[in-house]
């Protein structure tokens, strides 16, 4: 294994993705282990959860409120009360807002995946990253003229600033990357 074959499985394993996986990409494909790993159900499923769980956690606790306040209401005890449900209905509301909006944008990741068209970029490399606090990671991302791709540490640490990669994406997704020799 040469020199670069040994930077690209660094990488791979970084970034993950294969030798296998860059070839299909080089090629204008995306390897069918990457369309699997494009049907990430995680957010949509936890937007529904926070959802649900706002819904019900505002009604059982207005009518736990409700139950232990003094018959009739006194207009304290309904302002409360109000209070209690309407901020149930702004989270609410809130919560589902971003459950429609992470389950239009999963929708739109999958179709754009099996469509498999791979867009190539090419071009000098700008590494970003800000240092987490308190033991925090931090945000790490890899500039392509005006396209900005969040990528691990490991994979940025990897990466030359300034040096020309190729990069392989679908729907703002890095597939894969690769030096481009000058």
């Amino acid at each position: 294994m040469n020199e670069l074959e040994q930077y690209l499985t660094q990488l791979g394993q970084a970034h993950g993705f294969t030798l296998e996986h860059l070839e299909a990409n080089r090629q204008g494909r995306i390897h069918a282990e990457q369309v699997s790993r494009s049907k990430g159900r995680g957010g949509p499923i936890t937007a529904i959860v926070f959802t649900v769980l706002s819904a019900v956690g505002g009604s059982v606790g207005a009518f736990l409120y409700y139950d232990d306040a003094r018959k009739p209401l006194a207009r304290l005890d309904r302002n409360a009360l109000v209070g209690i449900l309407g901020a149930t209905v702004l989270v609410t509301l809130f919560f589902l807002a971003i459950a429609v909006s992470s389950v239009r944008a999963r929708k739109r990741r999958v179709a754009a995946f099996e469509a498999g068209r791979v867009e190539v970029l090419s071009g000098p490399v700008v590494k970003k990253g800000v240092q987490g606090r308190g033991g925090n990671p931090g945000a790490f991302h890899l500039h392509f003229g005006d396209r900005r791709f969040w990528v691990l540490r490991q994979t940025w640490e990897l990466v030359t600033h300034g040096a020309t990669y190729r990069a392989y994406v679908v729907n703002d997704q890095l597939l894969s990357l690769e030096p481009v020799a000058r």
